[in-house]
């Protein structure tokens, strides 16, 4: 209906697979919507890739990955450059796996996120994009604009964490990186509660970042609203008020 076609991508997940090979899952569907998107009506030069909590800080390290890749001179059976891509949207990441397992911990959840990773508590600095930014310096310039949106509400994942990921990105040099803190959002509020309930906001953050703040709102403003809501409206917001996240 807004005239742009989504791919919706999916990885390996744990025990099946570490975080090490769901970065690997990202890198290659990447290169594979670049080669095939002309195939379905596409375009290649005109690439978002957006992600919401693990998801967006997978896609934020195979960036970071890829841009120190192909400084290195790296070859890999997925050919890409993160200066392919036009823009990112992260939604409620977190970006640094230690401020994460110390924040869960803190919230009375027992330590598991090293076992997520291969080489347990040695990899979770590795694998966190926050900590990585600072040694990846000479592949800044290649990365494309990067859009943190998380929520004020956030129990999960704090919106610290992103903005710490801002931050540390600007620090490196990156100059097209930028936070939004919603408020009053809720750590999933984005993919579940808002959709359910008629809401636009993924359409919003992607429409506005793809197309241009005058050409996005103008597309918003075209879309046809959602027959109904999936979900009833006081049901949505008792849900919200006991979701955990």
């Amino acid at each position: 209906q807004a005239g742009v076609l989504v791919v919706a991508v999916d990885y390996r997940n744990f025990p099946g697979a570490y975080i090490h090979d769901m970065v690997e899952d990202i890198d290659h569907a990447v290169g594979w919507v670049l080669a095939n998107a002309v195939s379905y009506g596409g375009d290649r030069k005109q690439l978002m890739l957006v992600g919401q909590s693990a998801g967006a800080h997978l896609v934020a390290q195979a960036l970071l990955q890829r841009a120190c890749g192909t400084c290195q001179g790296a070859v890999s059976s997925s050919n890409w450059s993160p200066e392919d891509i036009k823009g990112f949207v992260g939604v409620s990441g977190p970006y640094d796996l230690v401020a994460l397992q110390e924040h869960l911990k803190a919230r009375g959840f027992h330590p598991f996120l090293h076992r997520l990773c291969a080489g347990g508590h040695s990899d979770l600095a590795r694998l966190s994009p926050t900590r990585m930014i600072s040694k990846a310096k000479p592949a800044v310039p290649q990365l494309p604009p990067f859009h943190l949106f998380t929520g004020e509400d956030d129990k999960s994942v704090p919106p610290a964490l992103s903005v710490a990921f801002g931050a540390a990105l600007r620090a490196a040099g990156a100059t097209r990186a930028t936070v939004e803190i919603r408020p009053k959002l809720l750590h999933a509020e984005a993919v579940v509660e808002d959709p359910f309930t008629g809401g636009d906001l993924q359409p919003e953050l992607l429409l506005t970042r793809l197309l241009g703040e005058t050409t996005g709102r103008a597309r918003l403003a075209a879309l046809p609203p959602p027959p109904y809501s999936l979900v009833p409206g006081l049901l949505a917001r008792i849900s919200k008020r006991l979701m955990p996240f």
